[in-house]
């Protein structure tokens, strides 16, 4: 008799306390996936939320706008995409400098920020605190974006450190790829720097009068390596008579400089050229010819030869890129068990309206 009685209440049990139970497991379930429906991703204990990405995405909408690029909502889902693989891959790039010793200071994002504010004349508070606000930015956002890119610098530094190339491959290289040096020319400069900031438009023009005066001398026989040294302020070059090195058309990155720049031949002394940073004569001490990819190959060894820096600094920028890009795709392999992109939310939801489709389908 205790035994029926027993298995009776086990029986009450199991039809009351278990679809209780299974109820209770599936509503905190689902309010568990609901408190995570703001998240875009989860690296380990990191977690990146969706308002961060549709904040990035949005800057570079903006900078597309800016450029009178119209985006199609595929190309702005493609930059969505993008924009959170980045952030994954940034967070990544931190869980490997962690594993491995790799560390950025308070002092050199401070000093990263300060050079990037003089580089782009953001010096003074209020510009810089304007520009901020134009991207929707705030002071954090800007210390967590140079951290960020110092620590990817150092990583991939102790990822690229050690590339190398004989002279056969930069040859083998350089063979492929002939035509992209047809005109390329060796310059040398005498530099006035302008502040933007500072100088005043008076100040401006006595450094342009005096630049002018300076190419004067040059156009009557004085020595240009002379003058570079009793004028230039480029303290990288003064000693070197102002050599810049070989540039491929379209390298040099200031567009003003480079309208004139490939316009001279040899020897050829410019006017005065006013640049973002300043004042600069050029004068070019070398050059290949136009029709370089046209020559004999005899022809084209000797002038391989005086721009085999140039093509061997080419050549290993791109095999550094190819080797940074395989770095970038072995981390997912490496900590893909970290990696979440999504969340439970997303999922429901989706389950659920592919579910309504079917029924109305």
């Amino acid at each position: 008799m205790a035994k029926k009685k027993i298995k009776k209440i086990g029986n009450i049990i199991k039809k009351i306390f278990i679809p209780i139970i299974i109820i209770l497991i599936g509503f905190f379930s689902i309010y568990y996936a609901f408190a995570q429906r703001d998240l875009a991703a989860k690296v380990y204990n990191e977690k990146i939320y969706k308002g961060e990405v549709e904040a990035a995405v949005n800057r570079k909408i903006k900078e597309y706008q800016q450029d009178n690029i119209e985006l199609s909502n595929t190309d702005i889902e493609a930059i969505r995409k993008q924009t959170l693989n980045d952030m994954i891959e940034g967070l990544l790039l931190d869980k490997y400098a962690a594993d491995h010793g790799i560390t950025v200071t308070e002092e050199e994002i401070k000093n990263e920020i300060q050079t990037m504010r003089e580089y782009t004349g953001l010096s003074e508070d209020d510009v810089y605190k304007q520009a901020l606000s134009k991207y929707q930015l705030l002071e954090s956002d800007i210390n967590e974006m140079v951290r960020s890119s110092l620590i990817a610098d150092k990583v991939y530094y102790e990822v690229i450190k050690n590339l190398d190339m004989t002279d056969e491959e930069v040859w083998d290289y350089f063979k492929i790829r002939v035509k992209f040096y047809d005109g390329s020319r060796r310059f040398s400069h005498i530099f006035m720097v302008v502040d933007s900031q500072n100088d005043t438009i008076e100040d401006i023009n006595k450094k342009y009068e005096k630049m002018k005066e300076i190419r004067e001398k040059i156009l009557k026989g004085e020595d240009f390596v002379k003058l570079v040294k009793e004028y230039s302020e480029d303290t990288s070059t003064k000693d070197k008579g102002g050599d810049l090195f070989w540039f491929r058309k379209g390298t040099l990155s200031d567009s003003e400089l480079s309208k004139v720049a490939f316009t001279l031949n040899l020897n050829e002394i410019s006017d005065v050229i006013k640049s973002q940073y300043g004042f600069h004569i050029l004068k070019v001490t070398d050059m290949v010819p136009e029709n370089l990819s046209s020559l004999k190959e005899d022809e084209i060894k000797k002038y391989f030869e005086k721009i085999k820096d140039l093509v061997k600094s080419d050549a290993l920028y791109q095999k550094s890129d190819e080797k940074i890009k395989e770095f970038n795709k072995s981390l997912w392999d490496i900590y893909k068990s970290g990696i979440k992109i999504g969340n439970p939310w997303d999922k429901i939801k989706t389950i659920f309206n592919n579910f309504i489709k079917k029924l109305e389908g």
